[in-house]
Parts: structure tokens; sequence; C-alpha cells
């Protein structure tokens, strides 16, 4: 049941993402309907769930190397040591799982509202991360925004993901820029965007560019952390530049 909601679901996002690409044609940014709302999730209970998944996987297939190890090494096979890597990955995905899941119970469904979408090149993205949890903030809040160029390659086992940073840029958000509204916390975001890197570009899932926002601090207990995927693109034909706004955001890294 679960496989044919899945599926169902699928084929809907598939024909809701078609009928929008044929009626802007030309703001690829309402292709996606998170974007086009302009409020953007972490999603941090999710990506703690695939991770929790991945390394059951993991150390399933890696756990019998356990058992095989001591018998190649006590017959002089000392190389197969090497392959003890694989459950010590297994038990760092299982630890990445664990805190994801915590960072989720402490801080919640964690947004990043855009004071316009999409943010042009040339031009700056900004907008607030919200914390629905009134935070003591212990520290000042770095944040980072990167253009990437995934590449995946292969098929099957020989399957390969890479990724290169194109442009970075980092940004240091003092403690008394730091607000809170209503129980929740609020943590400004400014970038100045270069017009030399390319848009976002996620047509193709094998070959795409991905421009990525992220925060962190360090808290007692759990720190607190956070990732986004922001629409960054090219300013339409026939608007004018009046986007372009002064530099004022992070400096390349």
């Amino acid at each position: 049941t679960g496989i044919i909601c899945a599926a169902v679901y699928g084929t809907r996002r598939l024909l809701e993402t078609a009928a929008l690409q044929r009626k802007y044609p030309e703001e690829p940014w309402r292709w996606n309907r998170e974007w086009n709302a302009g409020v953007l999730h972490a999603n941090a209970k999710l990506g703690a769930v695939a991770l929790f998944f991945f390394a059951l996987i993991w150390n399933g297939l890696s756990l019998s190397t356990l058992f095989v190890v001591p018998r190649e090494v006590r017959q002089g096979n000392t190389a197969a040591l090497l392959v003890l890597a694989f459950p010590l990955v297994g038990a760092w995905l299982l630890y990445k799982a664990v805190h994801k899941y915590l960072q989720w119970r402490r801080f919640g469904n964690v947004t990043f509202e855009m004071a316009s979408v999409p943010a042009f090149l040339g031009d700056r993205l900004r907008g607030t991360i919200r914390i629905p949890v009134a935070l003591v903030m212990e520290n000042s809040v770095t944040t980072h925004l990167k253009c990437v160029h995934s590449e995946t390659t292969g098929s099957g086992k020989n399957r390969h993901t890479s990724e290169k940073v194109l442009w970075e840029a980092e940004k240091i958000v003092p403690r008394h820029m730091l607000s809170q509204e209503r129980r929740t916390t609020v943590i400004p975001v400014e970038f100045h965007i270069p017009d030399t890197p390319p848009p976002s570009d996620d047509t193709d899932a094998d070959d795409k560019i991905v421009w990525r926002l992220h925060a962190e601090t360090s808290l007692t207990g759990v720190d607190f952390s956070a990732d986004f995927e922001v629409p960054v693109f090219d300013v339409p034909e026939g608007i004018p530049d009046t986007y372009a706004g002064p530099p004022g955001g992070g400096e390349n890294i």
C-alpha cells in the first residue's frame, strides 16, 4: 500500500510540475511549489529518517566483517583490518542520524522565509531563518551560501556523485542582530550574489546546479544547524536591472 501511495503521489507531482512548466516557461522557480511559496523547510526530521534507514542498510551489510576479520588476522592476513573501516562508517552514519533527530526534537520545523522569490544573480539573497523555539542564543550565527555543481555518473553499484563548489560566501550574524517573535527565534540573512556563477538548474538530476544556504551556531546541549536549497536565477528578459542592489553580503572565501 505504501509503495502504491508513493507512486500515486510521485505521479501527481510530475503532472503538477509539467503543468507549471507549460504555464510559466520563463520562470523556472515557479515549477517548485516550495520555491514559489518563498518558505523553504530544513526538513531535519526527514533527513534523520533517511539517514537512519541508510545507516541500518549500511550496518546490516558491513557488520558481517566483524566476524570475518578476526579469522583472517589469525591466519596472517593483516590487510583484512582495512575492512573495519566499513562498520566504522556505519557507526558514524548512525551517530549523524541520531544527531539530526535530536536537532529536530529541539528546534522543530525550521524554515527560511525569502524576502523575494527568487534571488537573482547580481542582486541579493535576503530573508529570515525562523526557529519555532525561543532560544537563548549564546553565540553569533555563521551563515554560508554556496553554488555547487552536483554530477552523478555510473549506474548500480558503480553510481557515484561528486560535487564541486563554484562560488561560496560566508557571513557572521552577531548576537545583537538575532531576535525573537512570538516564541520564534529569528536569524536575518543577507548575501550579495555576483552575476558570474550559474543559476539553479535541476532539469537533469544527474547534472545539476544547486544553491545551498547553511546556518549554524553552538548552543548548550545540541548545536543548531540548518540547510536549505534556495532558488537563484538570472533576471528574466524584459525586467529592468532594478534588482541589482549594492554589495552587502558575505565576501568570497
